[in-house]
C-alpha cells in the first residue's frame, strides 16, 4: 500500500530497511527502521506538499494518517523484539536456533 500512497516513500524506506537488514542482520530492526523512515517522510512530504503545493512527491491528510498509523503499528507489534534486541538476545538472519530452543522438550 506504500508504493500506491508514495512511491518515493516506498523507495527510501526499502532501501533504509534492505540497508539496515545487510549491515546488522535483524530482520526485526530493519522493520523497525523501514516503518520508522516511512513516517519520518510522511511527515516531511506532507509539509513540503502544503508549502510548496507543486512538490512532486507531496502527501495528502489521509495518505500521512496511513503512513503513521500502519508502521506505528508494526512498531507496536514488534515490542518483544524490541526487548531481545535491547537484551543482545535476538537472533540474526541466518542465525542457527540454539539447541535449548529449538528442542524445549530437552
Amino acid at each position: 500500500m506504500l508504493l500506491v500512497c508514495s512511491p518515493l516513500t516506498f523507495l527510501i524506506s526499502a532501501i533504509t530497511t534492505i540497508g539496515t537488514i545487510s549491515i546488522w542482520r535483524y530482520v526485526s530492526l530493519g522493520s523497525i527502521v523501514g516503518g520508522l523512515t516511512s513516517m519520518v517522510c510522511g511527515i516531511v512530504f506532507y509539509i513540503l506538499g502544503v508549502t510548496h503545493p507543486g512538490f512532486f512527491a507531496a502527501v495528502s491528510l489521509p495518505q500521512l494518517l496511513y503512513m503513521l498509523i500502519g508502521p506505528a503499528l508494526v512498531i507496536i507489534f514488534h515490542r518483544d523484539n524490541i526487548g531481545r534486541l535491547l537484551s543482545g538476545s535476538e537472533r540474526k538472519l541466518g542465525q542457527k536456533v540454539p539447541e535449548a530452543e529449538a528442542n524445549p522438550t530437552a
